[in-house]
C-alpha cells in the first residue's frame, strides 16, 4: 500500500473463516492524506486531559492485538493523520506508524488515556513501529 499511488489499482485478498477459499477484491485507490494537508487546518484547542494526542497534531485508531502483531507491534495506536506543521510531524511521526508506548507506558489493547501531567509536559518519548522496526521519537510541544 505504501508504494501504490492515487488512482492505482491494487488487489486485496480476503480470507474469511466461513469461506472455502480466499478471494480477490480489486480496489482503485483514492487520494492520499497529502491533498488534505493543504486544505485541513487543525483547530487550536487548549490542552486539556481528554484531548490527548490530538493536541500534538495526530489522529490515531486503536488496533486489535492481532492487527498490531501483523504490523510488528505488540499493541498500539495506528497513526491515521499527521498535521503538517504539528509537533508530531516535527518529531518525524508518519501516517502508518504504530505508537506502541508513550513515556514508557505501553498501550494495552490500544487504550491510553492522557493524564493532566501528559498535557502539561513539554517532551514525550514515543516508541513507534514503522515497517516492522521499532524506534523511539521525541515529541515536543510547539509552545
Amino acid at each position: 500500500m505504501g508504494e501504490a499511488g492515487t488512482g492505482e489499482r491494487v488487489e486485496f485478498t480476503v480470507k474469511r473463516p466461513d469461506a472455502a477459499a480466499p478471494f480477490s477484491v480489486p480496489v482503485t485507490l483514492g487520494g492520499s492524506f497529502a491533498p488534505l494537508e493543504n486544505r485541513f487546518e487543525m483547530p487550536r484547542i487548549s490542552r486539556v486531559p481528554f484531548m490527548g494526542l490530538q493536541t500534538f497534531g495526530l489522529q490515531t485508531w486503536a488496533l486489535t492485538p492481532q492487527v498490531a502483531l501483523q504490523m510488528g507491534a505488540q499493541n498500539g495506536l495506528l497513526v491515521l493523520m499527521v498535521q503538517t506543521d504539528g509537533a508530531a510531524s516535527k518529531a518525524g511521526i508518519r501516517e502508518g506508524d504504530v505508537i506502541e508506548s508513550i513515556d514508557g507506558r505501553a498501550l494495552r489493547g490500544g487504550a491510553w488515556i492522557a493524564s493532566p501531567a501528559f498535557t502539561q509536559q513539554k517532551k514525550h518519548t514515543l516508541t513507534i513501529v514503522r515497517n516492522r522496526e521499532k524506534k523511539q521519537v521525541v515529541l515536543e510541544t510547539n509552545d
